[in-house]
C-alpha cells in the first residue's frame, strides 16, 4: 500500500527533474547557435533551475519517507523546498529588487538543500558505532547553511568566515562520502534491521513454520525452513524458501 501511493509522487517528481534539465539544455544550445539571450530567456532559465531544484528536493523526500516512513521530516523537507520555490519563482517573474527579499529567499533555499542533502544521507542505515557519523553530519551541514546564510545577510566576506566555510565544506563532504560506506560496514552487523521493507518481508516470510512432509518416513509436522531435523525419524534435510520473482 505504501509503494502504491509514493510511487507516483517519486515519478511525478523525476519527470519534473528530467523536464527541467532538458528545457535548460535546450535553451543553452539556442543561446549558441542563435547568439540572443535576453531577459526573458534568463528569466525562463531561471525557472527551469528553480523547478529542477524542487523536483530533486521532492524525489529525495519522497525516498527518504519511503525508506524510513518519517511523515514529519519528509512534510518538513518538502515545505521547505515548496516556500523556497515559490519565493524564487515570485521574485524572478515580479521583478522584485528588494534586497532584504533576496537574502531571506537565498536563506531559505539553502537550508532547503541542506535539509534535502540530509534526508539523502538519513536513508543509509548505521550500525550503533556509526551512529555519530549521523549527528555529525546534521550538525555540521546545518552550521554550513546558517555560515552560508549569515554571509548572505552580512553582504561582506570576513577572511575567517572564508576559512570556516573551507572547513566545514570539507567536513562535511568527507562525512557524506563516509555515510554510505559506513553503511555498507553495517550490513552484517544490523542483520534484520538493516535491510529494507521488502527484504525484511521476506525474511519474515522464509522464517514462520511451516507443514513438511519428511521425505525419509512421510511424516507431517511443522517447521521454519533451513537446516531440519525430522522428530519422527531423526532424518536430516535443508528446505529454502524464496519469494517468486
Amino acid at each position: 500500500m505504501k509503494n502504491s501511493t509514493s510511487t507516483p509522487w517519486k515519478r511525478w517528481a523525476l519527470l519534473g527533474l528530467i523536464g527541467s534539465i532538458g528545457i535548460s539544455a535546450l535553451m543553452g544550445i539556442g543561446v549558441l547557435l542563435l547568439g540572443s539571450f535576453g531577459a526573458t530567456e534568463e528569466k525562463i532559465l531561471a525557472t527551469t533551475g528553480t523547478l529542477a531544484m524542487f523536483s530533486l528536493c521532492s524525489l529525495v523526500g519522497g525516498t527518504y519517507f519511503e525508506a524510513r516512513e518519517k511523515r514529519w521530516a519528509t512534510l518538513a523537507g518538502l515545505g521547505l523546498a515548496l516556500a523556497a520555490t515559490l519565493l524564487l519563482l515570485t521574485g524572478i517573474w515580479g521583478g522584485i529588487q528588494g534586497g532584504e527579499y533576496w537574502k531571506f529567499t537565498g536563506s531559505l533555499t539553502v537550508y532547503a538543500l541542506a535539509t534535502a542533502h540530509l534526508e539523502l544521507l538519513s536513508i543509509a542505515r548505521l550500525a550503533q558505532r556509526f551512529a555519530w557519523a549521523r549527528v555529525s553530519v546534521i550538525v555540521l551541514t546545518y552550521c554550513l547553511a546558517t555560515l552560508v546564510a549569515g554571509m548572505i545577510y552580512a553582504d561582506r566576506e570576513g577572511d575567517a568566515a572564508i576559512r570556516i566555510l573551507g572547513v566545514l565544506s570539507i567536513l562535511v563532504a568527507a562525512l557524506s562520502i563516509l555515510i554510505p560506506i559506513f553503511h555498507r560496514l553495517s550490513r552484517e552487523e544490523l542483520g534484520g534491521r538493516g535491510a529494507g521493507p521488502a527484504e525484511e518481508s521476506s525474511r519474515d516470510l522464509v522464517q514462520k513454520p511451516v507443514k513438511i512432509l519428511c521425505p525419509y518416513c512421510q511424516v507431517l509436522f511443522e517447521h521454519a525452513p533451513g537446516e531440519i531435523l525430522c522428530p519422527s525419524c531423526g532424518g536430516r534435510f535443508q528446505l529454502l524458501l524464496s519469494r517468486p520473482k
